[in-house]
């Protein structure tokens, strides 16, 4: 199985059976209806499910209910991550829901220590804002109470599911933060240094998967004819293993607008369970298992069907930083410049607990080198944000110098790297909130100590500069475009891939700089530069300077 485009089938296989005489007559009547009455559709012998015709139908919610259930009270792993959680934490502003078909806003500091856990929602604010969002003026008429139908179709229907799953406390982020007047930039940026908090210590999220803004709610019609299970008896032969071409899991309800946008990334991650709102189903995760309406109690070959990072169910730490920037990056932001580091924030601060080592501007720096040597697969460059880190980048983003090393068969990993030829001597960031090393960031600089050659642009390299091959899979029109006409070219090397006296061809592979003033200069991109055949680089010629990245 690869990964599919567009929509998706799932097979589920039986053990091997004798084929029914009634299935061999189905065969032969519906071929010649083929020819007779090709629009005809007959009726077979196979089971079928009820399926209500909206997803709002007390019935999905009955099977939402089980799932819910059986994760809080049977699964393992839930519980171990569900004791982790602080019980004592809430957010600053939650909804309390009334049996009234009211909500209102409270202050959850100011309640009775008896309250219980709380529901979170993910979805899309689209083009437009919310018709209801929280303000300085509106701040004490919400508190005084809202009537569900004058809420956006998706908080209304939010607010409906946790009634139906028995939850009294809601936080939706565009009526808990507040989104203008006085004290809503302060308010926004306190929200971001607990995002984090706030998903992992919520019971549920409740994902609005397939609306692209909230006017088109949790609930949807469909047609339950079209997502009936298909029964046929065939001969199958294919592998139980699934090997994916891509890093990034799929499942159904990913590629919808919610699976887009780039906040998402965090809410899915750090929240224990989640409920996604499909365009024809629900759609269930958590750490134990993945499931949908169609499918509700999973399938019996699940792990090895999704032996891929598909089965980690998004658990943190199982998944490393690179891998999810990568995933991150692909998606959108509506402000990048504002949003980037923010959306991204909460992540890496969980990260940080298993990863004790400075965390700035996307990027955990020891004083390894490797973590540079990111490139633009297929991307614009956003914002000015730091040292052209890969945060200034809105699109596909990797690291195809250390995926190239680590497919290379001739050493194992250990060895792909032997020499270091540059030292991380420490980092800049000019924070909009001192406080919060994982919030939105003005600008950053990036000291490295390394040997630095200068470089001519392709085609022009000789053996002088030491670049027989260059293969650094930067846009040349970039090299070549007037803002850089007059420019002289530098590379920063920071490895090579193997010991000189292994007879091999020599790679080295660093960054391509420009100077913008004495000792600093600007990230173009990187490059693999190939030595002669069974000869060296004369590393020991080049001065080892200490440069600043901006």
């Amino acid at each position: 199985m690869t990964k599919p485009v567009g929509n998706a089938i799932c097979i589920h296989t039986s053990a091997r059976q004798s084929t029914p005489r009634w299935w061999t007559q189905f065969l032969e009547t519906t071929s010649r209806d083929l020819i007779a009455e090709p629009w005809r559709v007959r009726a077979d012998r196979f089971p079928s499910r009820n399926i209500p015709a909206n997803t709002g139908h007390a019935e999905v919610f009955r099977l939402a209910r089980e799932w819910l259930s059986t994760c809080k009270g049977h699964h393992l792993t839930c519980d171990v991550l569900d004791k982790t959680r602080d019980g004592t934490f809430f957010p600053p502003r939650l909804l309390k829901i009334s049996e009234s078909q009211t909500c209102h806003l409270l202050v959850p500091r100011n309640e009775s220590p008896a309250m219980r856990g709380y529901v979170a929602l993910s979805h899309c604010w689209g083009k437009n804002p919310p018709t209801v969002i929280l303000t300085t003026n509106n701040m004490d008429q919400l508190k005084e109470g809202i009537h569900l139908s004058s809420l956006p179709k998706s908080f209304a229907e939010a607010i409906q599911t946790c009634q139906r799953l028995r939850y009294q406390y809601i936080w939706i982020d565009s009526l808990c933060i507040i989104q203008s007047g006085p004290g809503s930039d302060e308010d926004w940026q306190h929200h971001i240094t607990i995002m984090d908090t706030i998903y992992a210590n919520c019971e549920l999220n409740i994902a609005i998967a397939h609306a692209s803004d909230s006017t088109q709610g949790c609930f949807v019609d469909r047609d339950p004819d079209f997502i009936q299970t298909a029964f046929v008896y065939t001969p199958l032969d294919f592998p139980s293993t699934h090997s994916s071409e891509e890093d990034e899991p799929w499942t159904p309800h990913e590629r919808t607008h919610l699976s887009r946008r780039a906040w998402i990334f965090q809410e899915r991650l750090l929240s224990p369970r989640t409920l996604h709102f499909g365009q024809d189903r629900i759609f269930w995760e958590c750490n134990k298992e993945s499931l949908n309406g169609c499918l509700p109690h999973g399938l019996s070959c699940i792990e090895a069907l999704f032996s891929t990072t598909e089965s980690l169910r998004f658990s943190l730490p199982s998944i490393e930083w690179q891998t999810f920037v990568r995933w991150y990056n692909d998606t959108n932001l509506t402000y990048p410049s504002k949003d980037k580091m923010a959306a991204i924030g909460a992540v890496a601060k969980r990260f940080r607990w298993i990863m004790p080592i400075k965390y700035a501007a996307g990027i955990f720096l020891s004083s390894d080198p490797l973590v540079l040597l990111w490139n633009m697969d297929d991307g614009l460059f956003v914002t000015k944000l730091a040292f052209r880190s890969w945060a200034s980048v809105q699109g596909k983003i990797g690291w195809w110098i250390l995926d190239q090393a680590n497919d290379d068969e001739r050493f194992p990993p250990s060895e792909n790297f032997p020499r270091i030829h540059a030292e991380v001597r420490g980092i800049y960031v000019d924070l909009f909130e001192p406080t919060n090393p994982y919030g939105q960031t003005r600008s950053a600089e990036i000291i490295v100590e390394g040997l630095i050659s200068s470089i001519h642009p392709p085609g022009e390299h000789d053996r002088d500069s030491m670049l027989l091959s260059m293969q650094e899979r930067l846009d040349e029109m970039l090299l070549k475009s007037s803002e850089y006409k007059n420019e002289d070219f530098y590379v920063l090397y920071l490895v090579s891939d193997f010991e000189e006296n292994k007879g091999l061809r020599p790679r080295a592979y660093g960054l391509i700089l420009t100077r913008a003033s004495a000792g600093t200069y600007r990230r173009l991109g990187v490059i693999r530069s190939n030595g002669p055949d069974n000869d060296k680089f004369h590393f020991h010629k080049l001065e080892k300077v200490v440069v600043k990245i901006v």
